[in-house]
Order: C-alpha cells, then sequence, then structure tokens
C-alpha cells in the first residue's frame, strides 16, 4: 500500500429527510447528494470499490466501499516529493 497513489472519488448517495412529517404538495425535492471521498483503492471488484483512510503494507484503517453504480469519476491525486 505504501506505493499507493491516494484518489479522489465523487460519487452519487441517497438522501432521506429524517422523521418529520411533510405536506406532499408543498416540500422540495429530495434529490441525491453528490459526495467527495479521500482515499487509497484498497480493493476492487466489478460492482465496487473500496477505500482506505490510511495504512501500510501489512494494515488499513477505516475501509469504506462504494459501489461503482454510484461513482461519477475517480481521480488520482498527485502527493508532493513523488
Amino acid at each position: 500500500m505504501t506505493k499507493d497513489k491516494p484518489v479522489l472519488v465523487t460519487w452519487i448517495d441517497s438522501c432521506g429527510s429524517g422523521h418529520l412529517w411533510e405536506s406532499r404538495r408543498h416540500s422540495a425535492p429530495l434529490l441525491p447528494a453528490e459526495c467527495e471521498s479521500v482515499g487509497f483503492i484498497v480493493d476492487r471488484a466489478d460492482d465496487y470499490i473500496t477505500l482506505s483512510s490510511a495504512g501500510n503494507d501489512s494494515e488499513v484503517l477505516s475501509r469504506f466501499t462504494i459501489p461503482k453504480a454510484c461513482i461519477k469519476r475517480i481521480r488520482r491525486l498527485h502527493t508532493a516529493g513523488r
């Protein structure tokens, strides 16, 4: 993992209004949220990627899986001195 470059993943997430009663006629549209996550890709499959926030050759921290159907783009980030 120490050789991997970090990535910025832009993806779409579902959105909810919580537990409030709302008027069907007067409520604003509830749209999916665009999110960004930064991390290292530690796993990938046909239908998802998994990011880690940190790690070394034997351990990773804070894994987070995003379905590929939700991903808009993945951009490699450049680190200083590399």
